[in-house]
């Protein structure tokens, strides 16, 4: 009898080291397999490959590295205290690095940032706002040290990566995974805040928390304690062992791809005989680029960006791959409004118009389902396309994006943003521009979130609100005023900020945007008390 083995998809990951001498056992915390051919491979569990381990001596099972390009915000919090040895923590920072290079590391894919704690928190990068590429990670990395500090305050960790990394002021961008993974040792310091409790505001904003341990030491009850759910806990036996959970922690990393797969449209299996292969604009994934026996889930990552690997939506005669369709069915009165200073300039005001239009496409346009208005501002505000300045048959996407095209870039100098959102209330959400009672209004600002007159931007943000139109705001550039950003926009505010560094980070953003908006926000009630409790004097 005969078998015919084929090799199992991906690639093995690069040996980056080298030994001099090649010891002959290999590690406990791996699992030795035959060698470089198709026949070893299936002796690996699940989707790992027979590879040579980072020294180059042994074949080990390994996974190979994800093609991960789908945005996602993570951090890593190392142990520097008492308890780490120097060698572990150089484990622990060659583990970070190995994880930064199984993705993509770039302004509009992953964002990365470094914490260490003991008895302080200190983070090592500032935010998400100042990109930091696999380079500069790595300089960053290797001029860390650990401390000598007996203390290690989980807690302070916790609640140093939510304001420091997870909120508007370290960039956070809204609508992507995000990840704190903490490495931690043995023992953990008692007496400090209940790890539930610090972690709870995490938890809120979606902040998925991998907890590692690098020794065996660490109580597998303090590890779910502080991971949000069970896949997340990862355990070696030492912090060498750490290298062997790098393809595991990747793998929960790139668990999923937002979104589903299309519709096919004309599902005939017969016809699909005289289709041998994708069409060429197509990209072929899974089955059809000989990748079989996977997951849906697994194929989806041979697809660039959100993209995934579905049936053809045209025949479903290949897999192809195919971004998810984006749709939202509810009918609103939408306002852009877009600054035209020198500091956003000419080319990010085009690419700001470009993906208006593609949150434009996922609404059905019509006088009874969504209307669209547009206003352009800088000293002073241009209302330019009113929610009635298409009407009847002419109200349709093609004629609507013409009107787009055709507004032309205004340079300021600076803003006077509450002059926009004055404007705003008195002169487009109105019924002589169009605005309809009884329908969802929102406005969304395109700005470099600097205000020229932080308070009166505040107090005419709150008159709008008043009126129930939800306000989200996307600025960009490195500097926003953050405070006062958090003042105009409705609530929940960390919600409905979408931080950007340039405008060519603005596609990412697109379906995180378009499902925020179809969402809502919380709508803001003003009560007037005409004849206030009177109070007794004050003793």
């Amino acid at each position: 009898m005969y078998f015919l083995f084929t090799a199992k998809p991906g690639s093995c990951p690069v040996v980056t080291g080298s030994s001099p001498s090649c010891g002959s056992d290999v590690s406990l915390d791996y699992i030795p397999c035959g060698g470089s051919d198709k026949q070893s491979d299936w002796t690996c569990p699940g989707e790992q490959k027979c590879c040579l381990d980072q020294t180059g001596c042994h074949h080990i099972c390994r996974h190979p590295p994800n093609n991960c390009f789908v945005p996602a915000e993570i951090v890593f919090a190392l142990d520097a205290s008492e308890s780490s040895s120097t060698t572990a923590f150089a484990d622990m920072k060659g583990f970070v690095m190995d994880v930064v290079r199984s993705s993509s590391t770039s302004e509009n894919n992953q964002h990365y940032g470094i914490l260490k704690y003991s008895s302080i928190a200190s983070p090592e990068t500032r935010g998400f706002r100042n990109f930091r590429s696999e380079s500069e990670l790595k300089e960053i990395l290797d001029k860390m040290d650990k401390t000598n500090d007996p203390v290690k305050r989980v807690d302070l960790a916790l609640r140093t990566a939510k304001r420091e990394f997870f909120s508007p002021k370290g960039g956070m961008r809204f609508g992507h995974p995000r990840y704190l993974i903490f490495l931690t040792s043995s023992p953990i310091t008692a007496g400090h805040e209940d790890v539930g409790s610090a972690s709870a505001d995490l938890k809120e904003l979606d902040v998925n928390i991998v907890a590692v341990a690098t020794d065996s030491g660490v109580e597998p009850a303090f590890l779910q304690s502080l991971a949000t759910e069970p896949r997340f806990v990862f355990k070696a036996d030492s912090s060498a062992g750490l290298k062997g959970l790098v393809g595991d922690v990747t793998g929960q990393l790139c668990h999923e791809k937002p979104g589903k797969c299309p519709p096919v449209l004309n599902d005939d299996p017969a016809a699909c005989a005289s289709i041998p292969s994708p069409s060429a604009d197509l990209i072929p994934c899974g089955p059809s680029a000989g990748k079989v026996g996977l997951s849906e889930k697994a194929t989806d990552w041979d697809c660039p960006g959100e993209a995934r690997c579905c049936r053809d939506p045209q025949n479903g005669c290949h897999s192809v791959c195919v971004p998810p369709p984006l749709e939202c069915k509810k009918h609103k009165d939408i306002l852009f409004m877009v600054e035209t200073t020198e500091q956003l300039g000419e080319e990010g005001f085009e690419k700001i118009k470009t993906f208006t239009k593609q949150i434009i496409d996922a609404f059905a346009i019509s006088s009874t389902e969504t209307q669209v208005a547009f206003m352009t501002f800088h000293q002073r505000a241009r209302v330019n396309v009113r929610f009635n300045s298409l009407k009847g048959d002419l109200l349709d996407k093609k004629n609507l994006f013409e009107k787009i095209d055709n507004i032309k870039y205004s340079p300021g100098r600076f803003s006077t943003t509450y002059r926009a959102l004055q404007s705003a209330r008195t002169a487009v959400f109105t019924k002589s521009s169009g605005s309809r009672e009884n329908t969802n209004k929102t406005v969304v600002i395109f700005s470099t979130g600097r205000f020229e007159n932080p308070l009166e931007a505040s107090q005419e943000a709150y008159e709008l609100r008043g009126e129930h139109v939800d306000v989200f705001a996307v600025p960009i550039g490195k500097n926003p005023d953050v405070g006062t950003i958090r003042d105009v926009v409705s609530l929940p505010t960390e919600k409905n900020i979408f931080m950007m560094t340039s405008a060519a980070a603005l596609k990412p953003q697109l379906r995180a945007l378009v499902s925020t908006i179809c969402r809502g926000a919380l709508k803001q009630y003003q009560v007037r008390i005409d004849h206030p409790p009177q109070l007794p004097p004050f003793r």
